[in-house]
């Protein structure tokens, strides 16, 4: 049994059969399940409005889950954090194109039950594919539909029960950092929680960068897989936001897995496979900084001071409705703005806060920064 992963997808425009290369559908070809994050709802209507959210509200075309179910994309993760971009709407008519071409989904849905299910593959060998992501807006946690929250109890329950009648359970996860190219602590920390609750392989994606690869009691830690493709993501450069991975992973007749990891590269014209040795050594020695214990700390450390000194700062001082960068102003104009309070300044407090990748960078930054 083979199973193909990739890390997020979103595209806006039609896309054709010729999307995926030759070389990597002779991949998808070798698979039983063939998995991609499904980042955005597929809307049937146009006119549906986005939730009130901070951050970019997305979405993508309906019609291109058909192409990629006839690809050979059969299973699709729907916990991220733009899933829910357009409520519950949106999240309806993306679950109805994904049953109309007979696509199986794991990770959102309209009721708890359905966020929580568990895709399993049952033939030569039994293997269950779990779905979770970090805390945004969306989570079915905090309303009657939306995506599969990492920190609620009953994940550690469903991998502990999955194990006891699958031969392999694999775990999906949205979280991280963006755009940095490792794991912070705390993630490493939660996906080695999901090997000791009985997971065989933990498959992150979200960062939309690659970063690294760890091995934990014997079981692979695929921290994120990066884009697979992502259109108008930016003006980044390319060995960024438009190169990614994807890994391969097989069950042998006796039961063994092993697996193969392979760059992708995304242009307009579409997926290929990617053979630049620059790119597959990048991979590589982000898996071996992992293990240089005092060299990794210190780049994250460095991370999380850099990026609350440039973004979040602003964000908490946005968060609590103060537009000017400095307390410098009278005590009654700073409470003049406060009251003044938007709604977006509410959304934004929340986001620097609920949401655990920024809410650990910004405790690191902090405590670093004040012994």
């Amino acid at each position: 049994m083979r199973a193909f992963f990739s890390g997020d997808l979103c595209i806006k425009s039609t896309i054709t059969n010729e999307f995926i290369s030759k070389d990597l559908k002779d991949k998808i070809e070798e698979c039983e399940i063939v998995y991609t994050n499904l980042e955005g709802p597929c809307l049937r209507e146009r006119d549906i409005l986005p939730i009130k959210k901070a951050g970019p509200a997305i979405s993508q075309n309906k019609d291109n889950v058909r192409i990629l179910k006839k690809i050979g994309f059969n299973l699709f993760g729907l916990a991220n954090n733009h899933i829910m971009d357009y409520g519950k709407k949106g999240l309806e008519d993306t679950l109805s194109v994904l049953k109309d071409c007979g696509a199986s989904y794991i990770g959102a849905g309209l009721s708890e039950e359905e966020a929580y299910s568990v895709y399993r593959y049952v033939k030569d060998c039994r293997v269950s594919v779990i779905a979770v992501a970090e805390k945004q807006f969306g989570c079915i946690n905090d309303s009657t539909c939306g995506f599969a929250w990492m920190n609620d109890s009953r994940v550690e329950e469903i991998i502990r029960s999955e194990k006891k009648i699958s031969d392999y359970v694999i775990v999906t996860c949205h979280c991280g950092a963006e755009l940095f190219d490792k794991p912070l602590p705390e993630v490493r920390f939660l996906y080695k929680n999901f090997i000791d609750f009985g997971a065989d392989a933990v498959i992150g994606h979200h960062p939309h960068i690659c970063q690294g690869i760890e091995e934990y009691k014997g079981r692979p830690i695929f921290y994120s897989l990066g884009n697979f493709a992502f259109e108008d993501f930016g003006d980044y450069p390319l060995d960024v936001a438009y190169i990614g991975a994807v890994v391969v992973i097989d069950i042998d007749s006796a039961k063994k897995m092993t697996y193969e990891i392979l760059p992708v590269a995304y242009n307009s014209e579409g997926i290929t496979l990617c053979d630049e040795e620059k790119f597959i050594r990048w991979i590589t020695g982000k898996s071996i900084e992992l293990k240089e214990q005092q060299k990794y700390l210190n780049e994250i450390n460095n991370y999380c001071i850099k990026i609350y000194d440039n973004v979040y700062e602003d964000y908490i001082l946005k968060g609590c409705g103060l537009y000017f960068h400095s307390f410098k102003s009278s005590l009654s104009t700073l409470v003049k703005l406060m009251l003044k309070r938007r709604d977006k300044d509410y959304l934004l407090q929340w986001h620097n806060f609920a949401v655990e990748t920024n809410r650990w960078i910004i405790e690191r930054a902090l405590s670093l920064k004040h012994n």
